[in-house]
């Protein structure tokens, strides 16, 4: 008798079932993959607005972010965006405070080269717009002017 070689129509059958339910469970993974990586640019973006405000108002002193828009970064400064105003890392007080973007990120407007916040927290320029785009897909930072509310639409 001749031994037959190969898989059966089952055999077949399971392994594209199984092969179907991977794809249904890591396609739309990788599909919202950019839009995490947007919210989560614009979050931290957010968080250090929000972190130069407050260092404003208890300090008494302009704190503010100093954008890099060709680099994707930004830094957070007091008084002024020169590099020797850059302030040191909460975390470590050694290294200065500057945060990477995704380099996939653009941002917008590109002529907005930085915001400070006075004692009061009130904003310079007065209320800003600061849109990131990543694959098509955006995400919206605002300044509110006068108050300085610092929120993600």
């Amino acid at each position: 008798m001749r031994k037959q070689e190969g898989y059966t129509l089952v055999e077949l059958v399971i392994i594209i079932v199984i092969l179907s339910i991977i794809g249904f469970i890591a396609i739309p993974k990788f599909a919202g993959y950019s839009e995490s990586i947007l919210v989560k640019d614009a979050k931290k973006l957010e968080s250090y607005l929000s972190y130069a405000q407050e260092l404003s108002m208890t300090k008494s002193e302009p704190y503010g972010l100093c954008f890099n828009t060709s680099a994707k970064t930004f830094s957070v400064n007091k008084t002024d965006c020169s590099s020797s105003n850059i302030i040191k890392s909460p975390e470590d007080r050694t290294s200065e405070l500057i945060i990477n973007l995704d380099s996939n990120i653009s941002i917008s407007p590109s002529g907005t080269t930085s915001i400070f916040f006075n004692k009061r927290g009130a904003p310079n320029p007065d209320g800003i717009t600061i849109t990131l785009t990543y694959n098509s897909k955006s995400k919206v930072v605002k300044v509110e002017p006068k108050t300085g509310f610092v929120y993600e639409q």
